[in-house]
């Protein structure tokens, strides 16, 4: 089972993380509804792979901006991250990003990356 949360961990990919470990998709899902500690576990894990993806876009946006070609999947990384912002706020966890367009998140990533750079400009 340990192979089924490392991979989502990394992607938050419930079904290619099931087809990693050779797991049937349904059974997982039967399983998260029956069993706590493994919901926990599953929560854990996509919640980190979330992050990962979050991580993986701000870098890539950072180095469009810089006028380099990244290789994450933008539309696909902010799909991901609007279903598991959804999801969490129907869960009443909050979330991470509201749901908005790729510009617009986008923009959102280039204002705080200017808003962190002053920040650190005005510590060095």
């Amino acid at each position: 089972m340990s192979r089924f949360f490392d991979h989502l961990g990394q992607t938050a990919n419930v079904a290619a993380s099931a087809r990693e470990a050779g797991l049937p998709h349904a059974s997982i899902y039967r399983r998260r509804t029956a069993d706590p500690v493994f919901r926990d576990r599953w929560e854990e894990a996509l919640d980190a792979g979330v992050a990962r993806l979050e991580m993986l876009a701000l870098e890539q946006a950072l180095t469009t901006a810089e006028g380099k070609t990244g290789v994450v999947d933008l539309k696909a990384a902010h799909a991901i991250i609007a279903g598991h912002d959804a999801r969490q706020k129907r869960m009443g966890r909050g979330g991470a990003i509201p749901c908005m367009s790729i510009d617009a998140v986008e923009a959102l990533l280039l204002k705080r990356i200017g808003a962190i750079e002053k920040r650190l400009a005005k510590e060095a």
